[in-house]
């Protein structure tokens, strides 16, 4: 049997890393909170969730990774869009927000589910754990990931303030809030 010597990364790994590798925002154990605000499942899940990935690709100079993570960043959904097209729409919507459903054993699970090509450097995921209409806010558990291991090295749940017109929109911003929450980590 072939032992791993390859040494554990640290966030200090993660902090001095000239690139990130966006992985994307994985809504397989999301909730959506609030009925009123997600009356169309279809289209959510067939449409605006992958919409909401593609604003960190098409609208990089808003969620400009350079400028707050100070990384280059380097684009590789892929693998979290084909997990996301699994989603059930089976008890996805609730009235209320039930709280800490999910912690940092769940986003390594998500993360060994996505299975993402071992390559060496660090991957950044959200892991959405509830859209709340309710509270107006987007609950995410941000994570970096050795990519050479596929291990987690760091999981921290945030809330982003969700805002705008559509629904694309709307909670785009509260991802975009969490990406602002980050810059003081990268200073």
């Amino acid at each position: 049997m072939e032992e791993n010597t390859q040494p554990v990364k640290s966030f200090q790994d993660v902090r001095s890393a000239p690139e990130i590798v966006w992985l994307g925002i994985d809504f397989s154990r999301v909730k959506l909170i609030g009925p009123a605000g997600f009356s169309d499942l279809h289209a959510i899940l067939s449409t605006q969730i992958h919409a909401m990935n593609d604003v960190f690709i098409k609208e990089n100079g808003k969620f400009d990774l350079v400028k707050y993570l100070r990384k280059k960043p380097r684009y590789q959904a892929e693998q979290v869009y084909q997990h996301n097209m699994n989603i059930s729409p089976e008890g996805i919507v609730l009235v209320t927000n039930p709280g800490n459903r999910m912690d940092a054993n769940t986003v390594q699970q998500i993360v060994d589910e996505c299975k993402f090509p071992p390559q060496p450097a660090i991957g950044m995921i959200f892991a959405a754990e509830a859209l709340d209409k309710n509270q107006v806010a987007a609950f995410v558990w941000v994570a970096f990931v050795d990519m050479s291991t596929g291990k987690v090295i760091a999981a921290s749940k945030y809330a982003g303030r969700a805002g705008g017109l559509s629904f694309r929109n709307f909670w785009a911003n509260a991802f975009f809030d969490v990406l602002k929450q980050l810059a003081p980590v990268f200073k």
